[in-house]
């Protein structure tokens, strides 16, 4: 990678960092999928005038914005209102195991005893996590957010699949094909939209639009860029910065304290990680 593109992969996850703190502070004040909407409201407002035809490639553009928006973004969300934005940056980083089991059992990659052992590693730090006294009593939305983290792993994965479609137009489709599905979802399963909307306050709607211009234009738009240009596991590892920024804004947006678990866990899951995303992958023999 040149040292543009390097500078480019620090900027994503610098920006997907901060957007815990974003997610942390937009929950706290309106619903989850609610809070989604308004965030792809406003990123579908702007990347509309970027659109160009999908070439026939919408069923996989479909299943790009369920996974990566819908799921993701919006089970991501919805685990934050009670998980801190370090702890849950941390636990995020369950996508490169997930990844790394996906890609095995659907495109026969060899999964080696290195890898697995990088997995296992992962897992226990997040168990270490969830033993943390500030999660203890919620380990039910740690488990949220290890399956939004699932859902980016599947979704990353699919973006490799698309074919000479920009990565702006495949950020603008994605924002534009998950805004109605997030939309429902609030409808069906949230209320009392207007009131929320009413009372918060103004911070509420800055780290929305945060979300949206920064998280999801220029992060997600970015990330597509680079996944479509390089070697996933070329990038892969810099994905192992997003918790050390995330722990990093948390303490000084939100005066977040990590405890020994919390740290121990974070760095034992960083660990495993590391051991995944640096081990030579190959194919499986048919």
């Amino acid at each position: 990678m040149r040292p543009i593109e390097i500078l480019i992969a620090l900027l994503v996850m610098m920006v997907w960092g901060a957007n815990f703190v974003a997610m942390r502070i937009g929950v706290t004040h309106l619903p989850p999928f609610l809070t989604l909407s308004c965030r792809m409201f406003i990123a579908s407002a702007i990347l509309v005038w970027f659109l160009k035809s999908p070439k026939g490639q919408w069923p996989l553009l479909l299943a790009i914005s369920f996974t990566m928006s819908t799921l993701h973004f919006g089970l991501g969300l919805v685990g934050m209102q009670e998980i801190e934005a370090g702890p849950g940056a941390i636990a995020m980083q369950a996508s490169v195991p997930f990844a790394a089991i996906i890609v095995w059992l659907v495109y026969k990659e060899t999964l080696g005893w290195r890898r697995f052992f990088g997995m296992i590693i992962s897992f226990i730090g997040i168990l270490i996590i969830s033993g943390s006294p500030d999660l203890t009593s919620n380990t039910h939305m740690l488990v949220v957010l290890i399956l939004s983290a699932f859902f980016f792993a599947l979704a990353s994965i699919l973006i490799k699949r698309l074919k000479d479609i920009d990565f702006v137009s495949v950020n603008a489709w994605v924002s534009i094909l998950s805004l109605p599905q997030a939309v429902l979802i609030s409808a069906c399963f949230e209320e009392q939209h207007v009131q929320a909307a009413m009372t918060a306050p103004w911070q509420t709607w800055l780290v929305v639009i945060y979300m949206a211009l920064g998280a999801t234009i220029i992060g997600q738009g970015l990330w597509y860029r680079t996944l479509a240009r390089h070697d996933t596991n070329s990038v892969m590892p810099f994905t192992l910065l997003v918790p050390v920024f995330g722990v990093f804004f948390g303490i000084i947006f939100l005066g977040e304290n990590l405890d020994f678990q919390n740290v121990s866990g974070g760095l034992v899951t960083i660990a495993g990680v590391g051991i995944i995303l640096t081990y030579k992958i190959t194919k499986r023999s048919p």
